[in-house]
């Protein structure tokens, strides 16, 4: 014992490794502190991570993918499942900007953070930043109407917030907005678009595609109109079907049951687009024994919905053959690869 330690070398040079690992540890530590403005020591609540707050000037006109969190809390959690959906997205179109706007201006850190901090190193095209609410919709079509306080008194002030900010961020930048349990599967359309829903008749929101800021002005127009705090779908579903019909200038929308439709500059996307599991069918993506049907029926689709406000307590099993699982697996694998035995 003595000998090796005064001088085996094998010794020195572990104690050198060693020295340079926390040399190396020392300075990603400081680095990251200087770039995300971290103090592990904050009380939980409080958030850890100062998110940098959204430079308009830095968005690519009609070319970006937009996620909202729209918790106006002191801090919010990005789970590994809304985590996944930033992945696939930023994985299937690395030539898009994909933006995280978040109404907090903090991010809480838990242990899951740890896939948010994975696929910021990896993707280059994900930006996670703050926007205020207030300074947001100042100088847009819906700046008087906020002031009003009528949206205070809605039943679900966080979607019917997203309801309006996607609106919002479409009229003020153009490209696609996309809810945060949406997984993309193929590059995303840079087009006027709007998604069927299964059964019908009335469109989806999830996924809204905007590139001309006339029609984006004419949702607001009608959000504003047509706002009902009480109801879930008339800020939604109900007001892009509106939308559409007034764009296509007829009542009876065309049918999409035999393929895509278009009128005049906005197309409608088939279901099976973005939603090839429809909502009422949404334990499909957790049995084992549907994943064949499930994985065929995404042969043709750009995303995949996983309807979080149905799903969000069923559990993912890490390694299983739950469809939705599978599909983490091979459109997120950075965020995959981070969970423990639960996505």
């Amino acid at each position: 014992m003595r000998r090796a330690l005064n001088g085996g070398p094998r010794l020195y040079r572990m104690v050198g490794c060693i020295g340079l690992c926390l040399n190396i540890l020392a300075i990603v530590y400081i680095t990251f502190n200087m770039i995300y403005n971290v103090n592990p020591f904050h009380r939980s609540g409080q958030g850890c991570v100062r998110l940098e707050t959204l430079d308009p000037n830095e968005v690519d006109m009609n070319k970006s993918i937009f996620f909202l969190e729209t918790n106006r809390m002191p801090a919010v959690e990005i789970i590994p499942r809304q985590a996944c959906s930033i992945e696939s997205a930023a994985r299937a179109n690395p030539d898009r900007q994909v933006y995280v706007l978040v109404l907090s201006p903090r991010l809480e850190c838990t242990h899951n953070m740890t896939a948010v901090f994975r696929l910021i190193a990896h993707y280059k095209n994900v930006k996670i930043r703050h926007v205020d609410f207030y300074g947001y919709v100042s100088d847009t079509p819906a700046e008087a109407f906020v002031k009003s306080g009528t949206m205070d008194k809605g039943r679900w002030p966080v979607e019917q917030h997203s309801d309006l900010l996607r609106l919002l961020t479409l009229w003020k930048f153009g490209g696609v907005y996309m809810d945060i349990d949406v997984v993309s599967l193929r590059p995303v359309p840079m087009e006027n678009f709007v998604i069927a829903e299964k059964p019908g008749p009335m469109l989806g929101s999830g996924v809204i595609g905007l590139q001309n800021k006339s029609i984006a002005a004419r949702a607001i127009e009608m959000f504003i109109r047509g706002f009902v705090g009480d109801e879930w779908t008339q800020n939604g579903p109900f007001l892009i079907t509106s939308l559409t019909r007034a764009v296509c200038e007829t009542d009876q929308l065309p049918d999409v049951n035999a393929g895509n439709a278009n009128c005049g500059d906005l197309t409608i996307y088939q279901a099976d687009v973005f939603s090839p599991i429809p909502w009422y069918e949404w334990p499909k993506l957790f049995h084992e024994t549907d994943d064949y049907a499930v994985m065929k029926a995404l042969n043709n689709s750009v995303g995949v919905h996983f309807w979080n406000k149905m799903t969000k307590d069923q559990p993912i099993l890490v390694g299983s053959m739950q469809p939705y699982a599978q599909i983490a697996a091979m459109y997120c694998p950075i965020v995959y690869g981070t969970a423990d035995e639960y996505l």
